[in-house]
């Protein structure tokens, strides 16, 4: 990926997606997650079973270049963060109890970006690795990040130039993640779409 932005670097025009790339996003849209299975906890066996929907808040990072006209190869990064009451019911030593925690979802990927020109809308995609991270209100019961898993984000949007080589613009984006946890019997999923504001260097 390296060597790809590195010669794009070398080819680029002003007004045109031709050499290195790097792109900026940030947004608000919503989310759901699910957690349910089973786990060690100080040397005993809790069942969890939880969601959360509610709001949603992602930025993501992407560094590439051209490999074809229109269209990007890049590395991906995104985090979303859930903003809705994650309330995880579990049962330790025989109690139960309903915690209140909070969830972020990274996906650490590769993925293309195609532009259509000449009206700059595009269309990405991106998959890869993705893990979760969770934490209660007081870091005491859960505080954990999973194995990794697989996820996926498509977007589309439409951006304008507002020099030779920046571009400000809009776009949504639909993402998606899953970890199924052998060792801890633990299974976690979310889905968020999230309405973003985009700035890339191209």
């Amino acid at each position: 990926m390296f060597a790809v932005a590195t010669m794009a670097m070398a080819e680029s025009y002003p007004y045109t997606h031709d050499g290195f790339f790097m792109n900026v996003a940030m947004g608000f849209g919503g989310q759901g997650f699910d957690i349910k299975g089973s786990g060690m906890y100080k040397g005993y066996k809790m069942n969890v079973k939880g969601d959360a929907d509610g709001g949603s808040v992602e930025i993501d990072w992407k560094l590439g270049g051209r490999i074809l006209p229109f269209t990007i190869l890049h590395a991906t990064f995104l985090e979303i963060s859930g903003l809705g009451d994650l309330r995880i019911k579990a049962n330790y030593r025989e109690k139960n109890a309903t915690l209140k925690n909070s969830e972020v979802m990274c996906l650490y990927g590769v993925g293309a970006t195609y532009y259509i020109y000449p009206y700059n809308f595009f269309v990405s995609g991106s998959l890869g690795p993705v893990k979760f991270g969770l934490s209660d209100d007081d870091d005491s019961v859960i505080k954990a990040a999973s194995e990794f898993g697989f996820g996926f984000q498509l977007a589309a949007g439409k951006e304008w130039w507002i020099s030779e080589n920046w571009g400000l613009g809009a776009s949504v984006a639909v993402t998606y993640g899953s970890v199924d946890e052998d060792d801890e019997d633990m299974e976690m999923s979310a889905m968020a779409i999230n309405f973003m504001i985009t700035a890339t260097f191209n």
